[in-house]
Order: structure tokens, then C-alpha cells, then sequence
């Protein structure tokens, strides 16, 4: 012991150390917490339906239903009383009806793709008797704002300089929250959906990412409920 009671006793050792203590303690306190970079948010794909094979079957033959456009299986698999909107309008007919071909001549034209991508993109089970689909809806932090932020649900999507498929790739994420930048004009637009959206990297760029690689929390989401060993369509929205 008495070599290293000598190392630590010897003055010159001893303020050497002393002044690097001090200059570390002085960088961990020069930059606030608040200014330093926020750890990048994931929400990893989740599918729980597995859990449960009525669930799994209800779901794939909705899925066949709405490949074939079929409103006839899309009204036997959905709740009289469906929720498709946030107004006083309800019910299984108004519903079906925002399929049918005058409903697309209304500018309904993309729900059909909207449930279909909807179904594909997983969900949670919010009871045993609940299902709630997509899974950046049904799992999407309760801490960060819905409406400022979207999910990247691709392995590998590039964040681009531009609202276009050549335009400069600026980074690439996986399965990251982003949160939307709202400057800049708006690009165009794919049906009702924005083609691209601009967004804020966790590294701090400012680029646009292709509806394709991304989903919303406050997009169309849909929501099912089981009874008496039957799964139905209860909700279908998007907003608020």
C-alpha cells in the first residue's frame, strides 16, 4: 500500500488531479440539459393479434374484403353502431356509404386504400376484447404531442432535402418519432394525403419524409371489439 499512499500524497499528482476533477465537473455543467440533444424516440412495429386466431382470421378476411372493394363483406364485418366520425353522424349505412362508387365520386375515393393500410400496419390489444389498429395509434407515447409528430414505421427510410424521390437523401431513419416542421410551403398532395411531410430529425435536420415510410397517430385508425366470440369493425376515424 505505501507506493500508492506516495503516488496519491505527491503534491504535483495531487493538484494535476485535482485540476482535471475541476474541469470535469465544469463541462458536465456548462451546456444545460435542456440545450443538449434529446435521445432519438423509437416505437418499434408491433402486431399483437397473433394472441388471439378469431382476431387473426376476422382480420384477413376483412383484408380480402377490401381488396375486392367488396362493401356487402365490409358491412358483415362491421358494428351497427360504428364510430366514423366525430360528428353526430353514425351507423353502419352512412358508413358503408363512404365506400360505394358515389361515395368515391364524393372524394371518398381513398378510404378504401386508408382501412387497407390501416390493417396492414399491426396494432395492440387494448383489452382482451379490443383491438386497435395502426400501431403508431395504439402505442404512440402518451408524453409527446399526436399532432406534432409522426411515426416512421420503414426499416430504412430516407429523409430527403426535397419533396421528391431524387432530391439529396439528408439521412435515414428506422423506426424513429419524428416531430413535424410546419415551415414551408405544402408539397402536393396523393388523394387526401399529403405525398410528402416535412420533418425535424433527431440530429436536427429539416427534410421530407414520403407518406409511404410514416404514419401519423391522428390518421385513420380503426378499432374492434369482440363479442360473443365475434369481432367486429367499431371505429374507423382520423383527427382528434
Amino acid at each position: 500500500m505505501q507506493p500508492v499512499e506516495n503516488f496519491i500524497m505527491n503534491p504535483t499528482i495531487r493538484n494535476a488531479l485535482s485540476a482535471a476533477l475541476l474541469a470535469a465537473l465544469w463541462l458536465s455543467h456548462a451546456t444545460p440539459v435542456s440545450a443538449r440533444p434529446a435521445a432519438p424516440r423509437k416505437l418499434q412495429p408491433v402486431d399483437e393479434a397473433k394472441k388471439d386466431a378469431s382476431l387473426l382470421r376476422f382480420r384477413a378476411q376483412l383484408q380480402a374484403a377490401v381488396a375486392r372493394h367488396d362493401v356487402a363483406a365490409l358491412g358483415k364485418s362491421t358494428d351497427p353502431d360504428i364510430r366514423h366520425s366525430f360528428g353526430a353522424d353514425g351507423g353502419r349505412p352512412s358508413f358503408l356509404a363512404r365506400f360505394t362508387p358515389e361515395g368515391a365520386a364524393a372524394g371518398k375515393s381513398q378510404l378504401w386504400a386508408e382501412l387497407g393500410r390501416v390493417l396492414s400496419l399491426g396494432g395492440a390489444l387494448v383489452s382482451p376484447t379490443e383491438f386497435c389498429a395502426p400501431y403508431a395509434f395504439a402505442r404512440f407515447p402518451e408524453d409527446l404531442d399526436a399532432f406534432a409528430h409522426v411515426v416512421v414505421t420503414s426499416v430504412a427510410a430516407p429523409v430527403r432535402a426535397q419533396p421528391a424521390a431524387d432530391a439529396p437523401i439528408l439521412e435515414t431513419l428506422r423506426y424513429d418519432i419524428v416531430r413535424r416542421d410546419e415551415k414551408g410551403g405544402a408539397p402536393a398532395t396523393t388523394g387526401t394525403r399529403a405525398e410528402w411531410v416535412r420533418v425535424l430529425t433527431p440530429t436536427g435536420k429539416s427534410g421530407y419524409l414520403h407518406d409511404r415510410d410514416l404514419r401519423g397517430p391522428t390518421d385513420y385508425r380503426a378499432c374492434f371489439h369482440k363479442d360473443a366470440g365475434q369481432w367486429l369493425l367499431t371505429t374507423f376515424v382520423a383527427g382528434d
